[in-house]
């Protein structure tokens, strides 16, 4: 027990007996502990993101925290949706973070994604321009319909290895380049310059 003693303003007292209950301090939680940091998640029309992609620090949060919506962000149509993430601590206590959810419409792959042309170098003489075909080594692993056409029509005039550059263009339009090297010689000797034609011819 203690006494309070109570002074009025003109010097008269009155004592008052109380009561002081003394009590253990509250421990604290872990959501008194921690504070979690939200983020912007990025996610594809129809797909609900993970919530622990909306924490910034989880590396700061201790082992076995969970990550839940409090209520599922709508991700049915594109453009920003707010959400709020549940951090439930160990411990059970919680904390809550709300974020920013970006919702994009998903780009449907090309073929230019989906196949990858692999260049080889081109043998050729002076003065012939090679096919272009020739310069994708795995035209098989390519869609059927696909054309191939130089981007620049490389200099073959003159003996010498030079850069050139095919243009894979695929049946839905999308397009690689591929750049590869030309060899080019000059003609060894006159049969590989000239071509004789044969002809019948009538004897006795």
């Amino acid at each position: 027990p203690a006494t309070v003693v109570v002074t009025y303003p003109d010097g008269s007292k009155d004592e008052v007996p109380v009561t002081i209950h003394v009590t253990n301090p509250t421990t604290p939680t872990d959501a008194n502990k921690y504070t979690p940091e939200g983020q912007d998640v990025n996610t594809k029309t129809g797909v609900v993101p993970d919530p622990a992609e909306g924490i910034k620090n989880k590396g700061d949060l201790p082992d076995g925290t969970k990550y839940t919506w409090e209520k599922t962000p709508d991700v049915t149509k594109p453009g920003e949706s707010t959400g709020v993430i549940v951090v439930t601590y160990p411990d059970g206590s919680k904390d809550e973070v709300p974020v920013t959810v970006h919702v994009t419409n998903p780009t449907t792959p090309t073929d230019a994604d989906k196949y990858t042309p692999e260049g080889q170098d081109v043998n050729t003489k002076t003065g012939v321009v090679p096919d272009p075909a020739e310069g994708i080594k795995n035209k098989g692993d390519l869609p059927d319909g696909t054309k191939y056409t130089w981007k620049d029509t490389p200099d073959v005039t003159t003996a010498g290895d030079k850069p050139a550059t095919v243009v894979v263009s695929y049946p839905d339009g999308s397009k690689d380049e591929v750049p590869v090297t030309i060899h080019v010689t000059n003609p060894a000797t006159d049969a590989d310059k000239y071509t004789p034609e044969g002809q019948d011819v009538n004897t006795k």
